[in-house]
């Protein structure tokens, strides 16, 4: 965010802050209207959860620019499946929240009052951690995939639950 503010860009690049249910401090801090302390993270993304954002985070979580999306680690664990079936990239749950939005339109439909996408859009999405992942935890949540429903099929139900303030999952 500083970096958008020193390039002049905090008014045209589109922010999502990105976090599963059960690691949400920002997104319980904007429903409440202040800063709220979680009693634990019930996630099992925890690498980057934190209990109480920091005031700065929330501070630029206001901004009309920034969107809170919060998914399943469900969700998270078929986007850890989507990017290593894509992109050939292991990568945890803190990585794997981000993934979703670039399926089936759903990105668009989270920025669709805010911006248009097309294909010639920017869009970026970090992608750092990596360390709580393994073979076996990919293959499992793949099996648990299989078992359900298609990965092609869940991110095509994420689409449908794009809310005012943000997204829940």
């Amino acid at each position: 965010m500083q970096e958008l503010d020193d390039k002049k860009w905090n008014n045209d690049v589109q922010v999502l802050a990105m976090e599963t249910k059960g690691a949400d401090s920002l997104r319980q801090s904007l429903d409440a209207g202040h800063i709220i302390t979680l009693p634990r993270i019930t996630s099992q993304a925890t690498s980057l959860g934190v209990v109480r954002v920091a005031e700065k985070t929330y501070e630029y979580a206001q901004r009309p620019n920034v969107t809170s999306v919060v998914l399943s680690d469900e969700e998270a664990a078929k986007g850890c499946c989507l990017l290593a079936e894509h992109e050939r990239m292991m990568v945890e749950l803190t990585v794997g929240v981000n993934v979703p939005v670039c399926f089936d339109g759903f990105l668009q439909r989270l920025l669709a009052s805010k911006k248009t996408i097309t294909k010639d859009s920017k869009v970026v999405l970090v992608v750092c951690g990596g360390n709580d992942i393994s073979l076996d935890m990919l293959m499992a949540w793949r099996m648990a995939m299989v078992g359900s429903e298609t990965v092609q099929e869940s991110t095509t139900s994420m689409t449908a639950r794009v809310g005012a303030t943000g997204v829940t999952a």
